[in-house]
């Protein structure tokens, strides 16, 4: 608080209120919206196993995500929108922690050295024309325009051989189902009736066959089957 700010307050027509010391539940929003944030900013740094250093660049990706998203207090309309009257693009969007390929700017690179590097995403500078990412290397979060996200990467499937018991990917099991057909049984039959208060409408069969599961397959449709 300085005069200039009480001057500037009382011609804009705003009134201002402090809050007692040490009592910053008083401010009911604002510490509200800092817990939102935080629960954000612990979700994204577990999920991804990020260093903990990083929370002030998860905190800013969520204050991001949050003035893109739709709220409540502003009828469903996103803060975004209400600020510039423009409905926001959330088609760049990115997950904090995913990958991304940053161009090699070294003028000494190689002609056959990578042209790009994987990084840690940590988030846009302002707009989807600029990410901020980290360098594992020097340990610094750096800010860059030519970038690209893997969009063709693969999902990690989870495969048989992290399943104990179940044959190594490719590998076929023989599974034999067996069969057996139950005759007449008048306790059963019994039983059945009593409980149900109705006859067995049949007696029960089970066919026999063998199967030849392809694990491989089983947990990949695409994937081409052993030889």
């Amino acid at each position: 608080m300085n005069p200039e700010i009480e001057k500037w307050a009382s011609e804009k027509g705003i009134t201002i209120e402090t809050t007692a010391p040490y009592l910053p539940s008083q401010n009911r929003i604002a510490e509200r919206f800092n817990r939102t944030l935080l629960e954000l900013t612990l979700a994204m740094l577990i999920g991804k196993q990020l260093p903990v250093f990083l929370w002030d660049e998860a905190v800013s990706h969520a204050v991001y995500l949050r003035n893109r998203a739709p709220t409540r207090a502003l009828m469903g309309m996103t803060p975004l929108e209400a600020w510039s009257g423009t409905k926001p693009d959330v088609s760049h969007l990115r997950e904090l922690g995913c990958d991304v390929w940053i161009l090699d700017e070294d003028k000494n690179r190689s002609k056959l050295a990578p042209k790009s590097k994987k990084m840690i995403f940590t988030g846009f500078e302002n707009s989807p024309k600029a990410v901020r990412y980290y360098d594992a290397a020097t340990r610094k979060i750096k800010v860059l325009q030519n970038f690209a996200f893997n969009e063709n990467e693969e999902p990690r499937l989870e495969t048989s051989s992290n399943v104990p018991g179940l044959p190594a990917e490719g590998e076929l099991a023989k599974v034999t189902i067996t069969s057996h057909d139950d005759g007449p049984n008048p306790a059963s039959d019994q039983t059945h009736k009593e409980e149900t208060g109705t006859q067995p409408s049949e007696t029960r069969r089970f066919c026999t066959r063998d199967a030849d599961i392809d694990y491989q397959k089983l947990h990949n449709p695409q994937a081409q089957p052993a030889r």
